[in-house]
This record gives structure tokens, C-alpha cells and sequence, in this order.
């Protein structure tokens, strides 16, 4: 229940303690029974849930059927406290599967970036919040919101004082509508696919990309099903999963899956059908700076996978003579401001 309340978007920690607190399960026998934390042994007794055990238990992969290794502590050789250093396969049953639990952790990350509003835990999203800078001074912007609910941005330097900046406040809505322009003019070649793939593997042709993987991926899970029949022991399977990991690696050189997952929804996704919470994460995926000089939007910085795809995106556009953005190289990097609003 914690986990499908916080995907959703719209709980936060304490507002999961608050309904897990209120919760009545009915066993199958009728019994009643309050949900409460299982305590620790010599240190508590169970009780109530509060936002920190909540943010605990959302964090811990136990959930998911692994185990983490800690480490030992070189002088004493107790176990190490802090983050684990290893995650190994449990021998317990998973009780939340992965994909859930990867979007409870993005969406813990997406949220870190933004003010909640008080009463009903319902999030206001800023699209833009944590890759938003001001374009005189550099610092970022950052979300806030008026007391009838109005969203907008403020110059850090302002916030706290720390510099005279002529850069004012901006509402959240006409810098986030100014987004969605540079976001629509990103139209991508026909065969923008094939030209990554030649852009990264030049001595291979596509189809032959796709029959290799097929190749490794095939033999990849018929060393698992061996595993799981007991027909080899876990170290030969060991060996063989890294052995065909290194060579998909090789296909897939670094930032080859996020260049087509970035490029797949550039073709197939509608940008206007998103909700703010999905619109904040791609924007993340494809942007790393984003900057604002008064009221207007001036450039965008992209990571690299989107770096990538633009590239393709420029060549198409001039080819067809649209001109709804301008594409510019600049900056030490030579990939600064790609994206120049006219």
C-alpha cells in the first residue's frame, strides 16, 4: 500500500504514515488489525508509523528480494553504517517488484526539487525546478508559490541575498509554455535511428546491430534457465552473464539506450498529453541547464543522449526549412547553447 500510494505522486511520507497509521485490515478470518512498525529489538516496542520509518522502508530494496552489504568496519569489524556498497539476491520472496520500486526512487528525486503544498499533500510540479538558471548571474531558480497558489520561479542570488541580479520573478506557467516550444521543435529525422547507430558503430550496419543482440540476449537467457534448472552452478553463470554483458556493452557503447529511449519518445509521445510530473522527468532526461534572462528563455543546455538526437533534429530542420528554433553551438564545450529561442 505505501508503495502504490507514493508512485502515484501525490503522498508524502508523512502522509503515508498518516493513512497506513488509519488503516484497518481484515484478515481472513474476520480479525481486525491496525498496521503498526515491528519495533527493534532492545530499542523499541512496535507502534505508529512516522514520515521517517515511512521514507525507510520506500528506500530499502529488502522489499524487492535483495539483501544489502553494508560492509565491516575495519576496527572493530562490525557492520559498516551508511549506504550499502552491494546488493545481493535474497532468499526471501520479493513483496514489490522492481519497476514499482524504481518509480517510488524517481519519484522521491523528482520531488526533491520542489515545495509541497500544506492540508491535502498534493504536490504543485515545477517542470523546470533544479535545471532552471538565472542567464546574468548563473544560480539557479528556484520554485516557489504565492498563498493563492500561484507558481513561480526566484533568483536564488535574490532569495538569499547574495548578489544584485536584475533578473526578476517569472510565473511558472509562461516559462514552462516557452519549454514546451523548444520541446515540440524537436522533430526528428525519418531515419534518425539508423543514423545514430552509423553515428556510433560506423564499420556496422543496423540490422546486423539488431541480429547480434538478438544473438547475445538469446544465449544471455539460456544460461539462466540453466542456472535455474541446477544444470550449472551459480559461479559458471556468473561468469557467463558478464561475459555476455561485456559484449552487448560493446554494441551499446555508454548513453546508447538513453539516446533511443530519448529518441523513441521524441517519436512516438505527444508532449502535451503528459502531466507535470512526467513532463519534469523527461525534461530531466533531456536537458541539463535551461536558461532565462527576464521573461524569456534564452537557451537550453542538453544531456547527451538528447545531444545526440538534436544534432539529427538541426539537419532535418534546415533540410526542410522550418524555422520554429535555431540551432546554435557555442561554449567552451561546443554543445552550450544547442537550442536558441527566436
Amino acid at each position: 500500500l505505501a508503495f502504490e500510494w507514493h508512485t502515484t505522486g501525490q503522498y508524502s511520507d508523512g502522509d503515508i504514515a498518516e493513512r497506513l497509521n488509519e488503516y484497518v485490515h481484515t484478515l481472513s478470518d474476520g480479525t481486525e488489525v491496525s498496521f503498526r512498525t515491528k519495533g527493534r529489538w532492545g530499542q523499541g516496542v512496535p507502534g505508529r508509523f512516522s514520515k521517517d520509518s515511512v521514507r525507510d522502508m520506500l528506500q530499502h530494496p529488502y522489499y524487492v528480494g535483495k539483501v544489502p552489504y553494508y560492509g565491516r568496519d575495519e576496527k572493530d569489524r562490525r557492520r559498516k553504517r551508511g549506504d550499502y556498497v552491494a546488493l545481493y539476491p535474497g532468499r526471501h520472496e520479493p513483496i514489490v517488484d522492481e519497476k514499482t520500486f524504481e518509480r517510488s526512487q524517481e519519484i522521491r528525486d523528482l520531488m526533491s526539487h520542489h515545495p509541497r503544498t500544506r492540508g491535502n499533500g498534493l504536490e504543485r510540479i515545477y517542470v523546470l525546478s533544479g535545471i532552471l538558471r538565472c542567464g546574468y548571474c548563473g544560480e539557479p531558480m528556484r520554485a516557489h508559490s504565492s498563498n493563492n497558489g500561484v507558481r513561480y520561479y526566484r533568483d536564488k542570488s535574490q532569495v538569499q541575498h547574495l548578489r544584485d541580479c536584475p533578473q526578476q520573478y517569472v510565473h511558472a506557467d509562461d516559462v514552462e509554455a516557452q519549454f514546451d516550444q523548444i520541446v515540440r521543435s524537436i522533430e526528428l529525422s525519418p531515419h534518425w535511428r539508423e543514423e545514430v547507430v552509423a553515428a556510433m558503430h560506423p564499420d556496422l550496419d543496423g540490422d546486423e546491430i539488431r541480429e547480434r543482440e538478438e544473438t547475445i540476449s538469446a544465449r544471455l537467457e539460456r544460461a539462466r534457465q540453466l542456472y535455474i534448472e541446477g544444470d550449472i552452478g551459480r559461479a559458471q553463470y556468473e561468469r557467463e552473464r558478464a561475459k555476455y554483458k561485456a559484449r552487448l556493452s560493446d554494441l551499446r557503447p555508454i548513453g546508447y539506450d538513453d539516446i533511443i529511449a530519448v529518441g523513441e519518445f521524441l517519436q512516438d509521445a505527444s508532449w502535451d498529453t503528459l502531466t507535470p510530473l512526467q513532463k519534469k522527468k523527461r525534461s530531466r532526461t533531456m536537458f541539463t541547464t535551461v536558461l532565462i534572462r527576464g521573461t524569456k528563455l534564452q537557451a537550453a543546455k542538453p544531456t547527451e543522449a538528447c545531444y545526440a538526437l538534436i544534432q539529427h533534429s538541426a539537419g532535418f530542420r534546415k533540410s526542410t526549412s522550418q524555422r520554429e528554433a535555431g540551432y546554435r553551438n557555442s561554449g567552451s564545450d561546443g554543445r552550450y547553447a544547442i537550442l536558441v529561442v527566436n
